[in-house]
């Protein structure tokens, strides 16, 4: 999004359950690609936020709140991007929101919510 596409790395870890209730920090590192044609370095992290109560049209949720932070360098500015994820059990996300932060400026991208979810039948 925004101009900037990984162009290498092992990933990004993403924690399971028991880490992101702990608040376990995971760092991975992208090369990144920007719409301007140069390559750098992002450091990502993500770290799990305990549970939240979280209400969307679909309903209230009791969700995990992961955040995800990555920061790179562009131009002469540091900019960093922040994705903040609440993620229910039995559901899935429910909740997306992304800041971006350069420049002196924070700017609010997307929030998704979830609007309708219906749990299917077992065996359907």
């Amino acid at each position: 999004a925004h101009g900037v596409s990984v162009v290498s790395s092992n990933g990004v870890t993403w924690p399971n359950a028991a880490d992101a209730a702990s608040g376990r920090a995971y760092h991975s590192v992208l090369n990144i690609k920007l719409s301007s044609g140069q390559v750098k370095t992002a450091n990502v992290t993500v770290q799990g936020g305990g549970t939240q109560s979280v209400s969307v049209p679909a309903g209230t949720y009791r969700a995990t709140v992961v955040t995800m932070t990555m920061v790179s360098e562009v131009g002469s500015f540091t900019t960093t991007a922040v994705v903040k994820v609440w993620t229910a059990a039995g559901t899935g996300p429910v909740k997306t929101q992304q800041v971006v932060k350069a420049g002196g400026k924070t700017q609010l991208i997307t929030t998704s919510e979830l609007v309708s979810f219906t749990k299917q039948a077992a065996g359907s």
